[in-house]
């Protein structure tokens, strides 16, 4: 996996509306009748950067999709689900913009 060592480019981060923060977070991402399972790989207030699990084939770029989140055994949480559009693809990585972003105070 070649994501530079958790750094960005000073030209990728120019773009980015806000800061990305690397998890490792496992979910699936759900398109009508289809799941795709998926590993989060970071982290914003506007989106993420997941990739395929065991080779799954991922939704198509500009696809409405909900990503719901699993979270480990041991924090006795709910999954959490949010509304998503894809807006990159790149071998077996996928980013999503959520939906609905709340306003920051």
């Amino acid at each position: 996996m070649n994501r530079n060592d958790g750094m960005e480019t000073s030209a990728q981060s120019n773009k980015r509306r806000h800061p990305r923060h690397d998890v490792e977070i496992q979910g699936k991402l759900s398109s009508g009748y289809h799941e795709y399972p998926v590993d989060m790989l970071d982290l914003s207030k506007s989106g993420a950067k997941l990739m395929a699990r065991n080779g799954y084939t991922l939704p198509e770029n500009g696809q409405m999709v909900t990503l719901t989140l699993s979270w480990p055994l041991e924090t006795d949480r709910d999954d959490l689900s949010v509304d998503a559009t894809v807006v990159r693809i790149e071998n077996n990585e996928v980013s999503v913009q959520f939906d609905h972003i709340a306003a920051s105070k």
